[in-house]
């Protein structure tokens, strides 16, 4: 924030006090207004946006492990291959399958032939009892050992499908087209059933998962998403918001959702970084005030309006919003009209004024935008040698990772670390807030890694408001180019 400063009026001031003097007569000096510096207004439709870090996943992705327990003597696959539906990913001993087939084949067998010999006996007292030569009784048992021999020959012939289906199971077999992502198992480990094996993005849907803050969760659902690819951030894809979760990370404090992306073809690879942005439309025109033009004195935001006499006015003013460089105001002003922007603590209403609508030193000074970040971490009771090796060197370790990074300084005390983060010169200034989004990411990453008992980490890149300092400088002996040439070195 820059404060116009009635440069012009000292100088002339002063010429006109050093002609009086050399007359030798005193005149009253004309009382000045006071100047103010001043925005018009203007109403625009505004439209809010932020972007969000995330990865590419599939939208659906599978633990592949096997149905029944053994000792792994093969696997098929490794990470990035890609399977179709029914290949072999990994082998199971088939040894002990095989054999508990050939039981159940042999228990088959003998079934059959007890069912042969009681189906006989049967219809051999049958025949008899026909004719009177044996009892009711005896038939009844015959056919009761037929029933018997029949149940179990059912029970065989399941045992026998179940080992085959067992020794079936020995091969893990994909259930979908995709590409394995993971590999959770070695040939030689002894696995139990269900354990994973190896990880199946199917292929498909794509998505990308972004970790939202909780002020916006309604809006993520209002939104129009877009992403966009760093590999290709030129191009962008529609997306449509899936599945939000309903409770939050425990250590980043955000929440995890994940977005369709529409259209997605073969350049949109599994893993890449991408950005998503939230935009909602446009709804009724704003104007956009800076901060500092804002009173509130306990009756509602105000600001002071210069009227066409020159005085200041009071007006109350709606607000729909407050962002980081500016009030958005809906009502309270009128297109065109003069609003003061700094100072307005020390203004009056009814005082006269004169409008300055110049930003003394903005047009010389070429926007930039800060490369920093500060990473604090607190341990109460530690050491300053443990904050370093335990917590520091950690989070420096994991941000490594980091694009566009020149360079990490740490400081560490008794209790408390901070963590410099520089971005190089050449970062582009609009990719900053990303980088700054995945800083955040990267340590809530590791933030389980850290010892217990840690508060934070805390993070600091608000360095909005830039305030700026006047210097006025005189030397003796010097021409006014050479004193214009210091004054440049020492700015």
């Amino acid at each position: 924030m820059r404060a116009s400063l009635p440069v012009k009026p000292f100088v002339a001031l002063g010429f006109a006090l050093a002609i009086a003097g050399c007359q030798g007569e005193a005149h009253p000096v004309a009382q000045l207004d006071r100047p103010v510096q001043i925005q018009r207004v203007a109403f625009a439709p505004e439209q809010s946006s932020r972007d969000f870090v995330g990865v590419v996943r599939a939208r659906y992705e599978t633990d592949l492990g096997f149905r029944v327990a053994g000792k792994i003597v093969a696997r098929l696959v490794n990470v990035g291959d890609r399977v179709q539906a029914d290949d072999v990913v990994a082998r199971l001993d088939p040894r002990d399958f095989k054999l508990q087939v050939e039981s159940a084949e042999a228990e088959l067998a003998a079934a059959t032939s007890s069912l042969a010999q009681a189906a006989a006996d049967e219809d051999r007292y049958a025949t008899l009892k026909s004719r009177g030569f044996a009892a009711v009784a005896e038939f009844d048992r015959k056919k009761a050992a037929r029933d018997e021999a029949e149940g179990r020959l059912e029970r065989a012939k399941r045992a026998l499908d179940l080992a085959r289906n067992q020794l079936a199971y020995a091969d893990l077999k994909a259930g979908a087209d995709g590409v394995i992502t993971a590999t959770l198992a070695e040939p030689g480990q002894v696995v139990a059933v269900g354990q994973a094996v190896a990880r199946l993005a199917h292929r498909g849907e794509k998505e990308a998962v972004v970790a939202l803050p909780e002020t916006w969760l309604a809006e993520a659902r209002a939104s129009r998403a877009t992403v966009r690819l760093w590999s290709d951030p030129d191009r962008s894809f529609a997306a449509q918001l899936r599945e939000l979760s309903p409770q939050a990370d425990a250590a980043t404090r955000t929440y995890a959702a994940r977005f369709t992306i529409l259209d997605a073809d073969d350049s949109v690879a599994l893993g890449m970084t991408a950005t998503v942005t939230l935009a909602r439309a446009a709804d009724a025109p704003v104007a956009k005030l800076p901060l500092a033009a804002i009173l509130n004195r306990g009756t509602g935001p105000t600001v002071y309006v210069v009227d066409e006499e020159g005085a200041l006015a009071l007006r109350p003013v709606r607000v729909a919003a407050f962002t980081e460089a500016a009030a958005l105001v809906t009502a309270g002003v009128a297109e065109g009209e003069k609003v003061v922007t700094l100072g307005v603590q020390k203004l009056v209403a009814g005082t006269r004024v004169r409008a300055v609508e110049t930003n003394l030193g903005r047009a010389e000074d070429p926007s930039f935008t800060i490369k920093v970040m500060i990473v604090n971490v607190a341990w109460p009771g530690a050491t300053a040698s443990e904050m370093q090796t335990q917590v520091a060197d950690k989070i420096e370790k994991k941000l490594q990772e980091l694009p566009y990074l020149d360079r990490i300084e740490s400081y560490s005390q008794p209790g408390v670390s901070f963590i410099q983060v520089f971005l190089i010169d050449r970062t582009p200034p609009a990719k900053v807030k990303d980088l700054w989004y995945q800083v955040r990411k990267k340590v809530g990453d590791i933030r389980g890694e850290l010892p217990g008992g840690v508060i934070g980490p805390n993070f600091n890149d608000e360095y909005g408001d830039v305030y700026s300092a006047l210097y006025m400088l005189s030397a003796d002996g010097l021409s006014l180019a050479q004193l214009k040439a210091r004054a440049e070195d020492i700015r």
